[in-house]
């Protein structure tokens, strides 16, 4: 973080106050206790460079009511620290660059024209902060490369908001928020060890979020509320990961996939035209759908170990997907309107499916197709409810109760402990 230097002989401070002229101004500076800060107020053709090397680093720019504004600093080693402030600003253009040690960079721009900022990070104690505000032709970048990361960017009441964060190693973290804009897109990659990653989308129509992760602790949260056409997808490697996705609008899309270790998921959706999907690899899977609404389809796809399911879907036109592939399966469905279908698979292991459908026009089919504990509980309420159920090897049970007129029930059943109970009402 930022502390005040202690003025010394070896100081270069270079102050430059430029009004209402062709601005420019250029400070390069080498060894020790680097100091550089330019203002411009006013002026058509504003620029200011700044450049330092060595030892305890600072720099400022600050440019108000410019036309043709752009502002560049770059530092090299040691206690880094720069910002730059750009409002009412035509062009405005901010591009930040910083390499090794205490780094850290912010950036805002309020109430300008073109926008644009541009931070990179290289090594030890990042942090970058980027603050966007009533600016056209937005768009912001970060990077970061090594050990304390942290990135937060922010963008409210702007034009096609647009941000790209990228996080490399050790301490990741990122906020990312966007508000009141005509468009936003924001993505952040992350790589390794305490990866953190939220994207917070508000008020947004076309908003498209994504998160990568890679390795060690992920978690990652897409919250995009009030708008409409949204798209989240948040993907994930290895290790810890978690996921959550909150959307409410409408023409709502949520995707989270993840590969190996503690795989959690959760998606929900509220409003109209969801499309929910969940595929998760190996390990202790968990994964939960919950959408309220119209016309809703929800996929759940998972494989190996731990597995459960779930999938709540409240209103008409509603669709689930599922397979679940090896050891402790369990999926549970509750769907109430009409117009619910369901298909499933289930393959191997302690399997169970439970399904509960209200309404009517009910359709489930179900094909736990091999072996272990299978079982199926499936109720449905309502009318011309359709079951189908098929399953193959060893403790198999399957219980379904149809309340309702026109009510169809199939069983299959193949080998050890078949017992199977079908009630109409």
């Amino acid at each position: 973080m930022f502390k005040c230097k202690p003025l010394a002989a070896a100081i270069l401070s270079v102050v430059a106050l430029q009004a209402f002229a062709d601005n420019t101004s250029d400070q390069q500076q080498t060894g020790e206790q680097n100091l550089a800060s330019v203002t411009q107020s006013g002026g058509s053709a504003n620029s200011a460079l700044q450049v330092q090397t060595g030892n305890f680093n600072d720099a400022d720019v600050t440019q108000t009511l410019s036309v043709g504004s752009t502002a560049s600093q770059t530092q090299q080693g040691e206690y880094n620290f720069a910002t730059a402030d750009q409002a009412g600003a035509q062009q405005s253009s901010i591009v930040q660059s910083q390499l090794g040690q205490d780094n850290e960079a912010v950036a805002d721009q309020t109430g300008t024209n073109a926008g644009h900022i541009e931070q990179q990070q290289d090594g030890t104690g990042n942090i970058a902060v980027t603050s966007q505000a009533s600016v056209g032709g937005t768009q912001a970048y970060t990077g970061q490369t090594g050990t304390g990361n942290y990135a937060e960017t922010l963008q409210t009441s702007v034009n096609d908001g647009s941000v790209f964060v990228e996080q490399s190693g050790e301490y990741n973290d990122s906020t990312v928020i966007q508000g009141a804009a005509s468009m936003a897109t924001a993505g952040v990659y992350q790589s390794g060890s305490e990866n953190i990653s939220q994207i917070y989308q508000e008020g947004v129509d076309n908003a498209d979020a994504q998160v990568t992760q890679v390795g060690n602790d992920n978690y990652a949260l897409i919250d995009q509320h009030d708008g409409a056409f949204l798209s989240a997808n948040i993907s994930s490697e290895g290790n810890r990961n978690e996921g959550y996705v909150d959307q409410t609008g409408t023409n709502q899309y949520a995707y989270v996939f993840q590969v190996g270790d503690d795989n959690v998921g959760d998606i929900y959706q509220a409003g109209s035209d969801h499309i929910a999907e969940i595929d998760q690899n190996g390990t202790a899977q968990y994964a939960l759908i919950d959408q309220s609404g119209i016309d809703q389809s929800a996929t759940l796809v998972q494989r190996g170990t731990d597995n459960e399911a779930y999938a709540v879907q409240e209103g008409s036109g509603n669709s689930v997907t599922f397979e679940q592939n090896g050891t402790a399966n369990l999926l549970s469905t509750y769907q109430t309107g009409s117009g619910n279908s369901i298909v499933g698979s289930s393959t191997g292991e302690l399997n169970v499916v439970d399904i509960t459908q209200e309404g009517t026009l009910n359709l489930a089919q179900i094909a736990q197709l091999s072996g272990s504990e299978n079982e199926v509980v499936l109720t449905q309420g309502g009318e011309a409810n359709l079951a189908d159920i098929t399953q193959a090897g060893v403790a198999n049970q399957a219980i379904v109760s149809q309340m309702g007129m026109g009510d169809t029930a199939m069983v299959m059943q193949s080998g050890s402990g078949n017992i199977a109970t079908v009630t109409q009402n």
